[in-house]
């Protein structure tokens, strides 16, 4: 009884130091409720700034199939952490009037709704927008890119508000880039004459064009009359980009008492002028701005880098200015062959020049950081926080003082790692510790001291189980596969009877994260991912401990959280493979493990005493050393110099409680 109590001690101080690290994974986060404007922010129901950020996906402009819809959205919302699609339509497409379309537009219209329902299980944002107009010609005829939207794009946007009138997640962006008008003709309409070219006869000839513009405030009066209170976006002149004149009281738009607001879109292409501040800030001092539109091709003698002969460090510039003003962005384009492309194909693999840059910063701004709780167990009243040093005073401008917080949750986002540095003293001094797993009792940590201020950073952590060794139960000698960090490499059976693969870091880690990748991305493919697996580790390859069990997968990759573990093994068996009947073909191209690094012996016994240190990070260190102003820390930045009685203590107290895990263990397999 009594070794049972002692036994029972020690593994509650392991639950301590096992849980005192957080790391952090997570889409982007979904906002219920029509949103509105409140003075320049866009706000949700409960009246909560919401921004919105994502990806355009363009083609219902210019097919009405479109190119790889509805996948490329679902992409968009699903992989690429975007809230937010903005999809280009086309006003003769929406009623029919295009040469391959005989059912009035019935097909084309289906599509849209299913997208919108797309977002809408997603709890995620469609903007509607009207990108390709006829210039009020004949339907179907000169469709395309013009200067101002048209008696007909009257008509189509009184069609589309009934369809969608008050929608929660739909969005209407009256019209694309407007060009080459008068500001009173952008708000007003009048008389607009273009030269288009034409084809007549089967050769080209240019044609002008004479036509009624339909200006930017009818078309929010058309909407409004059908009863559409949805939230309105409204480009500005010379292509979207200038709104500098769009809040003088000449020209401001005027919405009404029932309306949700306006918000205006820009589009800062870098061979436009650099005077954001004069042709965007000024506007978005009065309404909220979203940045439609934005991107950069390859360099022309190294297409893997970005064109900077307009601009250089486009993307860097663009980012910190968005960030800086809280602007809302949709970049261009998620299409391989719309340029500045974001995607390669339709495998969806970045452009280098662009598309890396973008689904970074869509990681970014898409995190919700992380979590801090006044209550243990991650209970309470929370606050969330991104990347950055915060005071005292800055943590209680956040929502929360620092005195109160009693656990914290670092794994919200799955895209990023997390390492959260907690300060002895305000503005950085003290003595410090660094974690990047979860603390769900920051009072039970040995030498516990109430954090007086803190540092939040992202770190890289390493696939652990990068070249490991191996072992499968059939096509053996194809089982590197699945560790040689090469997603075109796969271990492929398709045979009956039980399938199960297995690998072997070598020596224990503590890990809390398995990515299981199977057979494709790709749309067209996606059959062929693995239906119903269940992942497990184990110390020693004999005891198992199940982490994961899936039932009806369709993703090329499963990701895998769970609390930390020792582990040397990881095992993935399988049950049911592609989507093809009978379901025996089973593709893995890779078993991806993350955690911490080497922090465990063969036997279980420690290696590294404080699993919160610095070096600990999956092998590599974090991108700052752990210091701040004031701040007397160790090379590890987990302690303070002054703190050798505590880093012994906690040094002890992972040895005895790793040793005690193991024997528990060992007594289980026996029992």
């Amino acid at each position: 009884m009594r070794r049972a109590r002692y036994l029972a001690i020690l593994l509650c101080a392991a639950a301590a130091v096992f849980n005192a690290v957080p790391f952090s994974h997570a889409g982007a986060t979904a906002t219920d409720g029509m949103l509105r404007t409140k003075g320049n922010k866009i706000v949700d129901s409960d009246g909560q700034e919401v921004r919105l950020f994502g990806l355009n996906c363009p083609s219902l402009e210019w097919t009405p199939a479109g190119d790889n819809m509805p996948d490329a959205v679902i992409t968009a919302f699903d992989q690429w952490d975007s809230n937010l699609v903005r999809l280009p339509m086309n006003q003769d497409f929406w009623f029919g009037h295009h040469s391959s379309q005989t059912d009035g537009g019935a097909a084309y219209r289906k599509l849209i709704s299913d997208i919108v329902k797309i977002a809408e299980e997603r709890k995620k944002y469609i903007w509607l927008d009207l990108h390709w107009s006829n210039a009020g010609t004949e339907w179907g005829k000169h469709t395309g890119q013009h200067k101002m939207p048209d008696l007909n794009s009257l008509v189509f946007w009184e069609s589309v508000a009934q369809e969608y009138r008050n929608h929660p997640y739909v969005l209407f962006g009256l019209y694309n880039e407007p060009y080459s008008v008068s500001w009173n003709v952008w708000k007003n309409g009048g008389q607009v004459v273009e030269t288009v070219e034409a084809n007549e006869n089967y050769q080209k000839t240019s044609k002008t064009l004479k036509y009624d513009a339909v200006g930017m405030q009818t078309l929010i009066d058309a909407i409004r009359e059908q009863g559409a209170n949805n939230l309105i976006i409204v480009g500005g002149l010379d292509w979207g980009f200038d709104l500098s004149n769009a809040a003088d009281e000449k020209y401001r738009l005027v919405d009404t008492p029932e309306g949700n607001g306006i918000v205006l879109d820009t589009h800062p292409y870098p061979w436009k002028s650099k005077n954001w501040s004069f042709y965007i800030d000024k506007a978005g001092e009065h309404y909220p701005i979203i940045v439609g539109e934005f991107g950069v091709g390859p360099d022309k003698k190294d297409p893997g880098k970005p064109d900077e002969s307009n601009f250089k460090n486009y993307h860097e510039t663009l980012f910190n200015w968005i960030e800086k003003n809280n602007y809302s962005f949709a970049a261009w384009s998620f299409h391989p062959s719309a340029g500045p492309c974001i995607i390669r194909g339709w495998s969806y693999e970045p452009t280098p020049f662009h598309g890396v840059f973008v689904r970074d910063f869509l990681i970014k701004t898409a995190s919700r950081g992380v979590s801090l709780f006044e209550g243990v167990n991650y209970t309470g009243r929370s606050t969330d926080i991104k990347p950055g040093e915060y005071t005292a005073a800055d943590l209680r401008a956040a929502g929360i003082d620092p005195a109160s917080i009693r656990s914290v949750k670092l794994n919200n986002d799955r895209r990023l790692s997390y390492k959260l540095t907690l300060f002895s003293e305000d503005h950085f001094g003290g003595s410090t510790r660094s974690y990047i797993f979860n603390i769900p009792n920051l009072q039970a940590l040995p030498g516990f001291e109430a954090a007086k201020s803190l540092k939040l950073e992202t770190v890289t952590l390493e696939n652990i189980n990068k070249g490991s060794s191996a072992e499968c139960s059939i096509n053996n000698e194809e089982s590197s596969a699945v560790t040689d960090g090469d997603e075109t490499t796969r271990w492929i059976v398709n045979d009956e009877g039980p399938k199960w693969v297995k690998t072997d870091m070598g020596s224990v880690h503590t890990i809390h994260r398995i990515i299981i990748k199977h057979a494709s991305s790709h749309s067209d493919t996606k059959h062929n991912n693995n239906q119903d697996f269940k992942v497990s580790i184990s110390n020693d390859g004999i005891g198992w401990t199940e982490v994961a069990s899936v039932t009806g997968n369709m993703d090329y990759a499963s990701v895998i959280d769970f609390e930390p573990a020792a582990a040397r093994y990881v095992k993935v068996d399988i049950a049911k493979g592609s989507r093809i009947p009978p379901h025996t073909r089973v593709t893995i191209s890779e078993i991806e493990v993350y955690g911490i690094k080497n922090t465990l012996a063969e036997d279980g016994s420690a290696i590294s005493g404080n699993l919160a240190q610095e070096d600990g990070i999956g092998g590599n260190k974090g991108k700052g050393d752990g210091t701040g102003t004031g701040k007397d820390s160790s090379p590890g930045g987990s302690v303070g110099r002054n703190s050798w009685l505590w880093l012994a203590f906690t040094s002890l107290m992972s040895v005895l409680v790793i040793t005690v895990t193991v024997v528990l263990r060992r007594r289980e397999r026996n029992a």
